[in-house]
């Protein structure tokens, strides 16, 4: 995915599977590809070829189902979204818990069948984000597969509850395709609980900017400034290091930057027991309402492997409910030495111009200094990333300046402002709090 794209297109279900199936079980599905809103119906320039695949994912491994070859269906446009594709429910171990997984290939297949059926599985299933371009770039082109939340397997247990829950997976680089990141999502149109563009911009940017320890190497794909690169690897440098994600939906900025953080801290050389004050720890919150709280928890619980701390000094990822609208921010937040985060992000919390001010409001908050002393080294900031969706949100830039936030596009583009049908593309923004 190359920083001119414009926007992502998702693999997803217009008839999901059942939740419960038994073995040998004919099991209908109808594919779908669409936009992160789910509002457009992708129609590729050329047909696609959808391969559906039962597999396992168990604690960040993935592999397909033994004997078990891939269903293919082509994808030419929304005509093809209420057409049911039928697969045979694998004969495994009553209760046993399986996935169905969904990729795209181009016409013919962008990569040839190996030997090694779970190398394959990480090549089509795993979006992987890293500083390197994919060998074949038509892969950036692709929709983001998709993989079914659990499907039990047991006899006599057909039902008609469907899955109600979905999932991507990312990698932070071509070389550990077996550590999953899965993000899951759930069905239906809740629009927190689903991935959007801009996290996946923003994700991007991540990893390509923060140092990753020996193995660092330039980004290629985003032209960012290097002044905000080097701010943002300063704070990321700092003894410690407070992250606050506003609107987190699914965690997935929050998860992708912690899981980034242990695999810095583990590229690192190895430090004695005595050094381990010395060492950078990170503290990152997941913020967002009530309603997306037990997603957020979900998604933290999935990937706790690659969460785990490496000491008890270290937090790396816990929900919490902020609300733009209360007076203060949540206790945890609270600093008598500092602001209360040094790096906010916040993805796609603009399609909503009423909302701005409280947004506005709450990113100044988290970046003001509740102390008069002088602040050593980078002051903290904010990464804003957008999908630019309507003309009505040009009145975000007079609100951020209005609460003393100065913003600087680091990657991306700005907006059309002409009219609604030039609205489009997507930008980062780097804010950061003027003096009062």
């Amino acid at each position: 995915m190359s920083g001119s794209q414009a926007a992502y297109t998702y693999l997803s279900f217009q008839r999901p599977p059942p939740s419960r199936v038994a073995p040998g079980e004919a099991v209908g599905v109808s594919p779908l590809i669409c936009s992160d809103l789910r509002d457009l119906v992708h129609t590729p320039a050329e047909p696609l070829l959808l391969r559906l695949q039962w597999v396992v994912l168990q604690q960040g491994q993935l592999r397909a189902v033994p004997k078990q070859e891939p269903v293919s269906v082509t994808w030419s446009g929304p005509q093809d979204a209420y057409r049911v594709t039928t697969l045979t429910a694998p004969a495994l171990r009553h209760d046993a818990e399986l996935r169905l997984a969904m990729w795209a290939e181009h016409r013919p297949a962008t990569h040839k069948r190996r030997k090694n059926g779970e190398a394959d599985l990480g090549v089509h299933l795993c979006t992987a984000f890293d500083s390197r371009r994919h060998a074949d770039d038509a892969l950036d082109a692709l929709p983001i597969p998709v993989v079914t939340g659990p499907i039990r397997v047991g006899r006599g247990a057909a039902g008609n509850d469907k899955v109600d829950s979905t999932s991507r997976l990312f990698t932070l680089g071509r070389q550990e395709r077996y550590r999953v990141l899965e993000i899951r999502e759930q069905t239906g149109f809740a629009l927190d609980k689903h991935v959007w563009d801009a996290a996946m911009h923003l994700s991007r940017l991540l990893v390509e900017v923060l140092p990753a320890g020996a193995a660092e190497v330039e980004a290629k794909d985003l032209e960012m400034e290097r002044t905000a690169r080097n701010h943002l690897q300063s704070l990321c440098t700092a003894p410690s290091l407070r992250v606050v994600e506003l609107g987190a939906g699914t965690a997935m900025l929050s998860i992708m930057l912690a899981a980034l953080w242990n695999k810095r801290t583990a590229s690192s050389p190895a430090s004695s027991e005595d050094d381990a004050p010395s060492r950078t720890t990170l503290e990152c919150w997941a913020t967002d309402l009530e309603p997306a709280l037990s997603l957020i928890d979900t998604n933290i619980g999935l990937n706790s492997a690659s969460l785990a701390a490496r000491d008890d000094r270290s937090v790396l990822v816990r929900s919490l409910l902020l609300d733009w609208d209360a007076e203060k921010l949540p206790a945890e937040l609270r600093r008598t030495d500092g602001a209360a985060a040094d790096i906010v992000l916040a993805s796609d919390c603009t399609y909503n111009p009423s909302s701005f001010t409280a947004l506005a409001r709450t990113i100044a908050r988290l970046l003001s200094s509740s102390s008069s002393a002088a602040q050593d080294g980078p002051g903290p900031l904010a990464l804003l990333a957008k999908k630019h969706r309507h003309i009505d949100e040009e009145a975000l830039w007079d609100t951020l300046a209005a609460h003393r936030l100065s913003a600087r596009l680091i990657a991306g583009r700005a907006p059309s402002t002409h009219d609604d049908a030039d609205y489009e593309g997507w930008g980062i923004w780097l804010l950061t709090l003027d003096a009062a």
